[in-house]
């Protein structure tokens, strides 16, 4: 009978120490799960967050005047539309028997943007045309006499054409007489932009 007691002491001594150790410091306490969001951390400039800088030393600078940086080899710029850079103006005499031409130079485009065109003699001339070739298309523009004064006639015209480089631009007259010797200028103005 002292066995059996000594067992059946053992067995409830085991069993409350199973019970101990698997319920026994535990509290359960259940949570209802909530969604994750990030958590937001607002530091006032009197409370700043702890940053510590590793493998750098601090530079002890302190601007006094303008800080001059001694950048050298500057890549030079310039504004390539700014019609005072390079201006272009000529003057050419056409005849209603010649055509005259002139050549725009390599590495540049002609961007002609004024037109004068005065008849000084026979007052017959009816128009003036310009041709140019621009992104490898020829083409051509009329430019009409406008105004006849006491025998004289002016075409007097703002445009904007554009001459390929190495191109050649050409003007003529067109007269109500074929065989007229008028004389005629003709002035054009513009500039030029390199070409790339």
């Amino acid at each position: 009978m002292k066995n059996s007691l000594n067992r059946w002491m053992s067995s409830i001594l085991l069993l409350s120490i199973f019970a101990l150790l698997a319920f026994g410091g535990s509290s359960s306490v259940k949570v209802a799960a909530q969604s994750r969001q990030p958590v937001l951390v607002t530091n006032t400039s009197q409370q700043p967050v702890p940053v510590q800088v590793y493998g750098t030393s601090a530079v002890q600078a302190q601007q006094t005047g303008t800080w001059n940086v001694n950048v050298t080899d500057v890549v030079p710029n310039k504004d390539i539309n700014n019609i005072a850079h390079d201006p272009f103006a000529t003057r050419v005499y056409p005849t209603v028997q010649q055509t005259v031409s002139f050549t725009v130079p390599a590495h540049k485009r002609l961007v002609i943007n004024q037109f004068s065109g005065y008849d000084l003699s026979s007052g017959n001339v009816l128009d003036y045309v310009i041709y140019t070739t621009t992104n490898g298309a020829g083409g051509a523009l009329v430019i009409p006499v406008t105004t006849h004064n006491g025998g004289y006639g002016y075409a007097i015209q703002p445009i904007c054409l554009i001459a390929d480089p190495g191109t050649t631009v050409s003007v003529a007259v067109d007269d109500s007489n074929s065989q007229d010797p008028a004389g005629v200028n003709v002035d054009i103005h513009g500039y030029y932009v390199d070409s790339y």
